[in-house]
C-alpha cells in the first residue's frame, strides 16, 4: 500500500466496518495501534491486535514523498497493521481545516443530561422524558420505554446483550419531584447500532423553538427546519416545524375556541384597569359577533390631534378568519395615533355602519372630521350616514391601483405622472389641465374613468375640508403592520397585543417629548424655517391691517384674519404658505400666533400625557362556567376567487395523489387554503 505524509496536525477519520461507520477526530502522528484501539473500543466485537486496517488520505493539499513500504506505524503515513485478520476496517482521513473549526451545536451537551445516580429532576417526569428525548436523538441508540408512569420512568437499550439502563421515580407524595435511582450508561452495543434520524413529539421539538418563535412569531417553518439542524444537528421535516410552530402558538397566546371566552374577562379587565374606556361586545345565542375597543387614554389624546382620522381594514388569517378595523389619528408631528379598533366577522356595509356609529361616542361632535379611506362601500354610506357634516376623502394609492392602464403600456408612466398632477394640483385650472394631459396620450378612456371619480373627494383643488397635505392612508399602514405578525393569533391575545403595542408606542412618544425644546414640533420647527427664509426677499404691500399683497414670481393676495392665500397652500395644508409668513413678518408679529395649535409641542405632549395600564392575566379563569361561554363566529367564505385546478401542460406528468381537505371533506385543497365555513361543535 502506497504510504503518504503530510503537515497536517489533526484529521477527521471515517472509520467503515461493513455497512456501519463511525467518525473520529484524531492527530495525525498517533500510533497504529492506539488508533486501532480507540477503534475498538466503538464496535466491542473487535479486537485491535487481530485487526487490519486500510487507510486511505483525501483531500491532502500536498504530499511530502511516497513510498510502498508498509513499515510505518504513524497515521499520518498512511500505514496499515501487518496483521492477518478477516476483520478488515477501510479508514479515510481527512484534513481537518484549522482555519474552520467545527461549529459547536446546541445539543453537544445532551449525551449528559440524564445526569447520575441521585441527580434531581425538579419538574417531575415530564422533565424526566425531555431528558430522555435529549439524549435518544444525540446519542443515537436504539432503546426501549418500559415504563412512563406518573411515577416512575424506566428505559433500557434495544439490545438485549447491552447493559444500559437507566431508571427515575418519584421522591414526593405529589410526583412533583424525580430522582435517578439507578443508572449503567454505558453501551456495549456499538455504535454501528446508532440512528441519528429517531423520531421525537412535536411537543418536544416545540419546547426547542419556543424561545425563537417569541422573539419571531412570523418566522417560516423552512427556517426553523433549517436552524434546528444547524443548531441541534437533529432533521426536522417542513410538516415537522409547521407542527411545532403552530404548538408554539397555542402554548403563547392560547386556544383558538376558549379565547372568544376569555373576551368576557377582558372587558371587564380594561374597564377595571383603564376606567373610561368606551367598549361595545356583540354576542348572539352565545355566538361571538362583533367587538369594539377605544381606549380611555386614545380618546383623550385625539382632543390634541388634528381632526382626521385614517379607516383600514385587515384581514386576519387565524381559525376563524375574520377583519380587524381601526380607526387611526396623526399626531402633532408625522406620525399615527391609534384611536379606535374593533375585530368583527366580515367587512360588510353593516360593519362598517356599527363601527362609525361607536367611533362617534369616542370623537364627539365638537369639530368637523376629515376622514380618509379606501372605497368600500360599507365608508361610502356610513361616513354620509353617520357624520353628515364630516368630510371624506379617498386614498390617492387605491385610486392608482385602479386607473385602468396596465403596467406594461409604455404610456403607463406619464399617466401616472398627470394623475398625480391632477390630485394636488391646487386649482381648478390645473387640475383640468392634468387630465386634458392623459386625453392628449389618447388615453381617453383612462380620463373618461378618473372624471367618474368625484373630485372633491381626491383632488386637492376641489376637497372642501382640510387633509393637512395627507392624500394616502398609508399611516394606518402602521397599525396594518403590527397587525402583520398576529394575524393569525386568537382573538383576545391579538386585541391584548394591539393594547400592549399602543402603551409602548405612548412610552416611547413621552419620551421623544422630553427632549422637544421648541413651541414647535421638530418636523414642522424645521418646515416653519424653510418657509420663512423662502420669502425673505419678497415685496410685501399692505392693503389693511389684515390684508396684504405679496409679490413674489407672481403677487399673492393674503388674509392673516380668514387664514388665507390666494396660492391656495395654507387651506391645503393648514400650515401657513410663505406668502402668510412674510405677510406676518411685515406687520412685525410672531408666526406662531398664526399656527394651529395641533403642530405645536405643547399639544403633542398632552397627546401622550396618559398612559395605558398594564393588564395582568394571572387571574384569568382556566375554565368557564357554560352561561358564559363564548363561542366563535361562524366562519363566512373568504372573498376572492376560489382556487381552481390548474392546466397541466403535456409535458408533465399528471399526478395521480388527491389533495383531501379535512374541513369540508372536498378535494382540490387542504384545510390550510380552505374557503369553506370552518366545522366547530359549540359548547
Amino acid at each position: 500500500m502506497a504510504v503518504v505524509s503530510c503537515a497536517a496536525v489533526s484529521c477527521i477519520a471515517v472509520v467503515r466496518y461493513f455497512s456501519d461507520f463511525i467518525t473520529l477526530r484524531v492527530n495525525t502522528d498517533i500510533k497504529l495501534d492506539e488508533f486501532k484501539e480507540q477503534v475498538c473500543k466503538e464496535w466491542k466485537q473487535l479486537l485491535h491486535l487481530k485487526t487490519s486496517v486500510d487507510i486511505f488520505l483525501q483531500n491532502v493539499p500536498r504530499v511530502a514523498s511516497s513510498s510502498s513500504s508498509r513499515e510505518y506505524s504513524s497515521i499520518s503515513n498512511g500505514s496499515s497493521s501487518t496483521s492477518s485478520s478477516t476483520n478488515n476496517l477501510n479508514v479515510a482521513m481527512y484534513l481537518e481545516d484549522k482555519s474552520k473549526p467545527a461549529k459547536p451545536l446546541l445539543s453537544d451537551g445532551w449525551p449528559k443530561v440524564l445526569g447520575d445516580i441521585g441527580h434531581v429532576f425538579v419538574e417531575g417526569v415530564k422533565q424526566v422524558r425531555v431528558a430522555f428525548t435529549k439524549y435518544r436523538l444525540r446519542t443515537g441508540f436504539q432503546m426501549i420505554v418500559t415504563h412512563n408512569e406518573r411515577s416512575r420512568f424506566t428505559a433500557k437499550c434495544a439490545d438485549e446483550k447491552c447493559g444500559w439502563k437507566f431508571h427515575a421515580a418519584s421522591i414526593d407524595e405529589r410526583n412533583e419531584m424525580f430522582q435517578v435511582r439507578s443508572y449503567n450508561p454505558e453501551h456495549i452495543c456499538g455504535a454501528g447500532g446508532r440512528n441519528l434520524n429517531q423520531t421525537y413529539s412535536t411537543s418536544f421539538s416545540s419546547s426547542l423553538i419556543e424561545e425563537e418563535v417569541r422573539k419571531n412569531p412570523h418566522k417560516k417553518p423552512k427556517q426553523i427546519a433549517a436552524d434546528f439542524q444547524t443548531n441541534y444537528g437533529i432533521n426536522m421535516e417542513y410538516y415537522q416545524a409547521y407542527n411545532a410552530r403552530e404548538k408554539v402558538y397555542d402554548t403563547i397566546y392560547g386556544d383558538d375556541v376558549k379565547s372568544y371566552s376569555h373576551l368576557v374577562w377582558y372587558i371587564d379587565a380594561i374597564r377595571e384597569t383603564n376606567p373610561g374606556s368606551v367598549i361595545k361586545f356583540e354576542r348572539e345565542n352565545k355566538q361571538f359577533q362583533r367587538i369594539f375597543i377605544a381606549f380611555a387614554t386614545c380618546i383623550k389624546g385625539y382632543l390634541f390631534c388634528r381632526p382626521m382620522v385614517y379607516l383600514d381594514t385587515t384581514f386576519l388569517t387565524g381559525t376563524f378568519k375574520g377583519c380587524l378595523m381601526a380607526a387611526t389619528g396623526i399626531n402633532g408631528g408625522k406620525g399615527f395615533s391609534p384611536l379606535a379598533f374593533a375585530l368583527v366577522d366580515s367587512e360588510t356595509i353593516d360593519n362598517w355602519e356599527w363601527f362609525l356609529r361607536n367611533l362617534k361616542e369616542v370623537v364627539g361632535d365638537g369639530r368637523p372630521i376629515t376622514f380618509l379611506s379606501d372605497r368600500h362601500e360599507g365608508l361610502l354610506q356610513g361616513v354620509l350616514l353617520v357624520y353628515p357634516d364630516g368630510f371624506h376623502s379617498f386614498c390617492y394609492y387605491h385610486l392608482t391601483k385602479n386607473i385602468p392602464i396596465t403596467a406594461t403600456d409604455p404610456r403607463y408612466s406619464l399617466v401616472m405622472d398627470h394623475f398625480r398632477e391632477a390630485t394636488y394640483a391646487l386649482s381648478p385650472e390645473n387640475h383640468a389641465k392634468a387630465i386634458q394631459k392623459i386625453r392628449d396620450l389618447n388615453c381617453d378612456w383612462v380620463a373618461d374613468y378618473i372624471e367618474t371619480i368625484p373630485p372633491e373627494a381626491y383632488a386637492n383643488a376641489y376637497f372642501k375640508g382640510c387633509r393637512y397635505g395627507r392624500t394616502s392612508s398609508t399611516l394606518a399602514e402602521s397599525v396594518n403592520s403590527w397587525v402583520l405578525v398576529h394575524k393569525k393569533i386568537p382573538a383576545s391575545a391579538l386585541l391584548d397585543q394591539i393594547r400592549r403595542k399602543i402603551m409602548c408606542l405612548m412610552a416611547e412618544r413621552r419620551e421623544i417629548d422630553a427632549n422637544m425644546m421648541t413651541p414647535l414640533t421638530p418636523e414642522y420647527e424645521e418646515k416653519l424655517v424653510a418657509l420663512q427664509d423662502e420669502g425673505l426677499a419678497w415685496e410685501v404691500l399692505v392693503a389693511s391691517p389684515t390684508v396684504f399683497e405679496v409679490i413674489s414670481e407672481r403677487s399673492h393676495m393674503v388674509d392673516l384674519e380668514h387664514e388665507t392665500c390666494t396660492c391656495q397652500r395654507w387651506r391645503v395644508y393648514g400650515f401657513p404658505c410663505a406668502h402668510a409668513l412674510a405677510a406676518i413678518r411685515k406687520i412685525k408679529r410672531e408666526a406662531i400666533d398664526f399656527i394651529s395649535p395641533y403642530f405645536t409641542s405643547d399639544y403633542f405632549r398632552k397627546t401622550y400625557m396618559h398612559a395605558i395600564q398594564p393588564i395582568p392575566n394571572y387571574n384569568r379563569p382556566v375554565e368557564y362556567h357554560p352561561d358564559d361561554t363564548v363561542n366563535p363566529p361562524t366562519v363566512k367564505k373568504q372573498p376572492g376567487r376560489p382556487p381552481g385546478k390548474r392546466i397541466i401542460s403535456k409535458h408533465e406528468k399528471k399526478v395521480k395523489r388527491k389533495v383531501h381537505c379535512s374541513n369540508c371533506k372536498e378535494t382540490g385543497h387542504n384545510k390550510a387554503g380552505c374557503r369553506n365555513p370552518r366545522k366547530f361543535t359549540p359548547h
